[in-house]
């Protein structure tokens, strides 16, 4: 079986991967949504929206399939990860790249995929948002149509966590920064109200000094 090849821009998509800090989390309802809709429009029993890492294919949602996880070797989005454009197979068993694939061989016995890469807008794959059966098909063009626009909602999704997230951080870096300097401001002025206390306690000190030495004078002049 022929492993995808790495695309180009390999270490760029991983960072984008990670960007997102969405590999490895909790189920997430909006993304789930996305899932079953597909599955609705391609009335598949399968539907994925799976996130390529190093060495791995990683569900972040799934309907009809109970593994979470497969290797990238045997990945079929791999192969749309590598060339950056979706794939419709209707028979996966004619096709070269995923003829001797063991999910294809043995048991789920894949027969159709369709993969629709999840495009981030810097221009890297994350994976794909994918409807699979287990008998050959096809899907019109209304369907593709259709998965394709679920599949640029889904990045849409992640960006939209991904900068609420940002946010977040930064507004908690503003609110630490502004402590910060409220607490510098403050120990700046206990600083100079201690600064003017002992001057101004120094100040009286010499005065006192001055009216004793002159009244001591005037006592020594008087007649």
């Amino acid at each position: 079986m022929p492993a995808a090849p790495l695309p180009a821009n390999e270490a760029e998509r991983l960072r984008d991967l990670r960007r997102y800090q969405v590999l490895d989390t909790l189920p997430d309802p909006g993304l789930d949504a996305l899932t079953q809709l597909a599955k609705r429009i391609a009335d598949t029993p399968i539907a994925l929206i799976s996130l390529t890492d190093e060495s791995r294919q990683w569900f972040k949602s799934r309907v009809g399939l109970d593994v979470i996880e497969i290797p990238r070797d045997w990945a079929p989005c791999a192969h749309a990860v590598a060339t950056g454009e979706s794939i419709v197979c209707s028979d996966m068993r004619l096709d070269p790249r995923f003829a001797d694939n063991p999910l294809v061989k043995d048991a789920p016995h894949l027969r159709f995929y369709a993969g629709m890469v999840l495009v981030t807008p810097r221009g890297t794959v994350l994976g794909t948002l994918a409807v699979i059966d287990t008998v050959p098909r096809d899907i019109t063009q209304f369907q593709r149509d259709a998965l394709e626009l679920i599949a640029r909602q889904v990045v849409n999704q992640l960006e939209l966590q991904t900068a609420y997230r940002e946010l977040a951080t930064l507004r908690a870096q503003e609110q630490s920064f502004e402590a910060r300097l409220w607490r510098e401001k403050a120990e700046e002025a206990q600083r100079l109200a201690a600064e003017l206390h002992d001057g101004v306690g120094q100040d009286l000190a010499g005065i006192s000094l001055l009216v004793a030495a002159a009244l001591q004078q005037a006592r020594v002049e008087r007649p």
